[in-house]
């Protein structure tokens, strides 16, 4: 991380790390693949409730930007190409938002502490 700057680089890792570090399963939140492997991951999605797919270029570097970003929703793929992944988890939260949609039991903790602390909706009235 030190040698990419960018902040969409900087908020990604964060993303990434918010359920390791509240103690839940972080691929739940945001899966990755490489591009060769379609299959594996077509059977994954078709499994996954909520949550975001990125798709790497097999070969490319850690810092290099993923070739492709994917928001699946009930094993439907939601929303297609949002810029990154900082971009498509604001996406998936006004997604979950605007359909009333529960948050996943496997990323309570999670989708909690972004709706609170970084979305500022705790739900109080000031």
């Amino acid at each position: 991380m030190l040698q990419n700057e960018s902040i969409e680089a900087r908020i990604a890792c964060v993303l990434k790390a918010l359920p390791i570090f509240l103690n839940e399963v972080p691929e739940k939140l945001t899966k990755e693949y490489l591009d060769i492997n379609s299959d594996e991951a077509q059977k994954e999605q078709d499994q996954t409730i909520i949550g975001i797919y990125v798709i790497n270029h097999e070969g490319a570097d850690a810092m290099d930007p993923p070739a492709y970003v994917g928001i699946i929703i009930e094993g439907v793929q939601g929303l297609e190409d949002p810029a990154d992944i900082p971009s498509a988890c604001a996406l998936l939260l006004g997604i979950i938002y605007v359909l009333n949609l529960s948050h996943p039991p496997d990323l309570k903790c999670t989708f909690k502490v972004l709706q609170k602390i970084v979305m500022e909706m705790d739900g109080a009235s000031y």
